[in-house]
């Protein structure tokens, strides 16, 4: 995926149409302003693959409260300004080139925002990380992301992954599209770099040696399946582009991610399709994503999202909006 239709800058003077563009593209919240400045907003936000960067300043001083976080990860960095913010009942700031913040899934945030503060957004999903997790150890994730300490340490180890970052949303601003190969490219990067420059559940599994040869076919079949989600996809048309049998390829699934390669195309499919309902766009519905990413009976598609998900596809598209 490239650009999604808000990608264009944005300006605010309403503050309420402000919180819903960024309760579109990031958590429901409460916004209120704290001084008598009039509203000034600029509003950006980008789909990079799987990830979505967003990107605003409001131009007064805010208050602001998620009463739960959505069932993502939102890393918070400073590009000017700073915030105070309040996750869970602890205290974090954030300040431009020294700290940042790590919203969990599930949490309870406060914030208080100072009128020169641009805040750049990276909303990463637990599934992207796992993913990410499996393709570089070769092996599935033991448990699932989480992070032990909330404060992201610009200074110490996380310094290139936000200069990366932020190199990323200038360069997107300019509104040209991105090569589907460079977006891949960047997604993994990003990805990469939060797995081993963070202090997270994942990172000590990956201090050891690569993975061995003998997975790299698999690898190969993982990586062809997630580029391909869209496509009509079958465990023999998988196993031919990557050159192995079909055999052996549902043996390897099999013994490295203890599933098939059907239902791992369908798990990364429900996904991928509960990603987007979650920050729908104007024209979202939940027949036309779930066609786009390559289920064809609607019927199946939902018992399986409800199964996974314990809610309907609807009901999620519902809350997010």
């Amino acid at each position: 995926m490239g650009a999604t239709e808000d990608s264009a800058m944005a300006r605010f003077e309403d503050l309420d149409l402000f919180r819903l563009r960024i309760a579109g593209a990031l958590s429901p919240h409460t916004l209120r302003k704290s001084s008598s400045d009039g509203l000034d907003a600029r509003f950006w936000s980008y789909r990079l693959g799987g990830l979505r960067l967003v990107q605003f300043r409001s131009g007064t001083a805010l208050e602001a409260l998620i009463p739960e976080q959505l069932e993502y990860f939102d890393f918070i960095i400073a590009r000017s300004g700073g915030a105070a913010m309040r996750v869970d009942g602890r205290d974090h700031s954030v300040v431009p080139l020294r700290t940042g913040v790590v919203l969990p899934p599930g949490a309870t945030v406060e914030m208080r925002l100072g009128s020169d503060f641009e805040q750049l957004h990276l909303r990463v999903a637990p599934d992207a990380l796992e993913q990410r997790f499996e393709q570089l150890a070769g092996r599935p994730a033991a448990r699932r992301p989480s992070f032990s300490d909330l404060t992201v340490d610009i200074e110490r180890g996380a310094a290139s992954w936000t200069r990366a970052l932020e190199g990323i949303v200038d360069d997107r601003m300019s509104g040209q599209p991105m090569h589907p190969l460079l977006t891949r490219g960047w997604e993994e990067t990003l990805l990469t770099s939060l797995l081993l420059g963070t202090r997270n559940s994942l990172a000590d599994a990956l201090a050891g040696a690569p993975p061995s040869p003998a997975r790299r076919s698999l690898r190969l079949a993982v990586d062809y399946i997630d580029s391909h989600l869209g496509d009509s996809l079958s465990p023999g048309d998988v196993a031919a582009v990557v050159g192995m049998s079909e055999r052996s390829l549902q043996r390897g699934f099999r013994e490295q991610f203890e599933t098939t390669p059907m239902r791992y195309i369908e798990e990364r499919r429900l996904a991928a399709v509960r990603d987007e309902l979650s920050a729908p766009g104007p024209a979202t519905t939940v027949g036309e994503t779930a066609y786009r990413w390559g289920f064809s009976h609607l019927p199946r598609f939902a018992a399986a999202y409800l199964r996974r998900y314990g809610e309907r596809p609807s009901e999620t598209l519902a809350r997010a909006r």
